[in-house]
């Protein structure tokens, strides 16, 4: 059954260790990923389900990964002798989704990968401190298809989900916009502010139809990165009574950092 659902950011600038010079200007989003951790935690969830942007992404289909033993480390980004991070990956679930899916014809491939990929151990490490038993986790990667499917594979999820026993919390790793600033790498965009402001008002205002309506157009200009995420929770939480929470919102490096979470009625 899943009970507790939110959104994360997953840019390494917010880990301490690797973005040691300009830790102050991520101070509040840190602060308050810790304190989503320990909220997390609290649910003692069986299994994480993430979906994550830096997954082996498929133009014309999702990707589940069904390897039952992941690791990750952050070594990637210049940092020696640090720690590894060991999970399991929770193999039935993943099965019995994909097996729903395939049942529907739905675009989707299983990969094998045991490296954890950065996007999801990001917040990960965040969770990780805050755990008395170590849950399981599954990750899934977006796809180019269309907001429509994102949204109708939310729904399907929904269904797998409601006939499992275990404790499921989902995640979506997402940044939002990636051009707020001139410190961006895919530099300012002046659609920018205004997406990351449109979104975030539509999904406290819980106008679900609004968001799939949104301008592709807009949304590329500005640079997105975790709408399709969202749409996937969004399918989820369709014909379910819930609101969502802004926990904060800021965007030192040029990249929106959305952490929210949508409490379940």
């Amino acid at each position: 059954m899943l009970n507790f659902i939110g959104v994360v950011p997953f840019s390494p600038a917010i880990i301490p260790e690797i973005n040691k010079k300009n830790l102050l200007l991520t101070k509040k989003t840190i602060s308050e990923l810790e304190k989503f951790s320990e909220e997390l935690a609290h649910f003692k969830p069986d299994t994480i389900f993430f979906v994550s942007p830096r997954g082996p992404m498929r133009y014309d289909k999702f990707t589940i990964n069904i390897e039952k033993n992941l690791k990750g480390n952050f070594n990637k980004f210049g940092i020696d002798n640090q720690k590894d991070y060991f999970y399991s990956g929770n193999y039935s679930l993943a099965k019995s989704i994909l097996k729903k899916l395939r049942q529907q014809y739905f675009p989707i491939e299983a990969v094998q990968e045991e490296n954890i990929d950065y996007g999801t151990l990001v917040p990960l490490s965040f969770f990780d401190k805050h755990f008395k038993k170590k849950p399981k986790i599954v990750t899934l990667t977006f796809s180019s298809l269309s907001w429509e499917d994102h949204f109708h594979l939310g729904e399907i999820l929904k269904e797998v989900f409601a006939k499992t026993e275990e404790n499921i919390a989902f995640i979506v790793n997402g940044d939002l916009s990636q051009r707020t600033s001139d410190d961006s790498p895919e530099k300012f965009s002046p659609y920018s502010v205004k997406f990351d402001q449109t979104l975030i008002k539509l999904l406290k205002n819980s106008e679900t139809n609004k968001i799939l309506k949104l301008n592709p157009e807009f949304c590329k200009e500005a640079g997105e990165l975790g709408l399709r995420s969202i749409i996937i929770a969004l399918g989820i939480l369709n014909k379910t009574r819930n609101k969502f929470s802004k926990i904060s919102y800021e965007a030192p490096f040029g990249g929106g950092y959305l952490i929210g979470r949508w409490t379940l009625k």
